[in-house]
């Protein structure tokens, strides 16, 4: 009896670690020779741990992990010709004995589930192999949007198991039926902690689809499609949940790049896409309009987006950058966006009008106040308008800030040299 029952819960374990066979393979390796960054270090944990990897996680995947990669993926008949597959993610799960992911776990198995929430727009950020609480949180927002899909997936698989237990001769000694509920979208585990079978059906390459989105829509599926248009760097900022003209502009962008009719509406053709792992990255951030900053001509020009580029001139306004003493600082940035109407430079006892934030302490805001209200500003700093004489920010005509303020979105690029 007691080596039945050994048999039963090998088989099962087994069945449970074995991999969704009508999934498909990732296109693009999860990781590859070259990568940077925790996903690395958590692989070579891994290796590590099953004694495939020498010396000490640096999260640089260079030739020695290449070769502990391909060491490990040939002992298991697996390919690591182009990196890390998904079919070597689930085999790491499965030597390692990880089971369910929950809150402390880390390592590739985490990295591929945290990759996917990316991909499926449910976590804004960088993988990094560890199940934190946000991980746990976006898991939880993806099984509850993916349970009516997922559902005939985990029948399937327990119905597998079913039949393998009935299949075993316990000589009437035991019960040759597994007392177990139907699975339904009332059952199904939604609490964010990743079961063998929601590894399965999450590592199964599936994409889930929602309605169509489009401009002036609100809630779950506009922020989703928000946070991967994010991912792919074609929104700088602006992941709120509101679906509005910026989310269009950038959206029919990523239409125009991946070969998409240019709609502003994330319809199934676009979502199919736009959800997967062929989506093609953008080149550019988009909004509305772009600055350029000349600390040199003490110039501000905006140009507007006009499909596939910054292409339109707008407006060109005369400014006052920083002093030698305290320079403007140069650089591409995303700026952060519009703060206050009027607004208190504590470090210079002076009040300033329509504070747009570049980054830090760095600003787009009018020529300067001495007391909030004043109807006129100070003469010296409008007489300053075309020098180098501010503490670093960009002051402007009080009708250029406001423009720039009014008008201008956070995730804005702006360029100043």
């Amino acid at each position: 009896m007691a080596k039945r029952i050994l048999a039963l819960l090998t088989l099962l374990a087994m069945m449970a670690a074995a991999p969704f066979a009508a999934a498909e393979p990732a296109a693009r390796p999860l990781l590859a020779e070259g990568a940077k960054g925790a996903g690395v270090s958590r692989l070579q944990e891994d290796l590590k741990q099953l004694g495939y990897f020498e010396g000490e996680p640096d999260g640089i995947y260079g030739s020695g992990t290449s070769v502990a990669v391909t060491a490990y993926a040939g002992d298991r008949g697996l390919s690591a010709a182009d990196g890390v597959t998904v079919e070597i993610v689930r085999s790491l799960y499965a030597d390692l004995n990880m089971g369910t992911l929950d809150e402390g776990s880390k390592g590739m198995a985490v990295y591929a589930v945290q990759r996917m929430l990316v991909t499926a727009g449910f976590l804004d950020g960088t993988p990094d192999g560890v199940f934190g609480k946000n991980t746990k949180k976006c898991v939880r927002a993806y099984m509850e949007f993916a349970a009516p899909n997922a559902v005939d997936f985990m029948q399937d698989r327990q119905n597998e198991r079913e039949a393998a237990f009935a299949a075993i001769d316990f000589a009437g000694d035991m019960p040759a039926v597994m007392d177990v509920p139907v699975i339904s979208t009332e059952t199904i585990l939604t609490d964010g902690s990743v079961n063998e079978d929601w590894f399965a059906f999450m590592l199964g390459a599936s994409a889930i689809y929602g309605p169509t989105v489009r401009q002036g829509d609100t809630g779950r599926d506009a922020r989703r499609v928000q946070k991967r248009l994010k991912a792919l760097k074609y929104l700088a900022s602006g992941v709120d949940g509101a679906f509005g003209s910026n989310t269009a502009l950038a959206l029919k962008y990523f239409q125009r790049r991946n070969g998409l009719e240019e709609t502003g509406e994330c319809d199934p053709d676009t979502q199919r896409v736009l959800f997967s792992d062929l989506a093609l990255e953008s080149d550019q951030y988009v909004s509305p309009y772009i600055a350029y900053v000349s600390t040199k001509m003490n110039k501000v020009r905006i140009m507007a987006w006009t499909g596939d580029g910054y292409n339109e001139d707008v407006k060109l306004f005369k400014c006052t950058t920083g002093a030698k003493a305290t320079p403007t600082l140069k650089g591409t940035y995303q700026a952060v966006g519009p703060i206050s109407d009027w607004y208190y430079m504590a470090d210079s006892s002076i009040w300033v009008r329509y504070a747009f934030q570049i980054k830090d302490n760095y600003f787009f805001h009018s020529v300067l106040f001495k007391n909030k209200g004043d109807k006129n500003p100070t003469r010296a700093s409008v007489n300053n308008l075309g020098r180098n004489a501010s503490h670093g920010c960009v002051r402007l005509a009080v009708e250029d800030a406001r423009w720039i303020y009014e008008n201008c979105a956070a995730g804005m690029t702006v360029i100043i040299q």
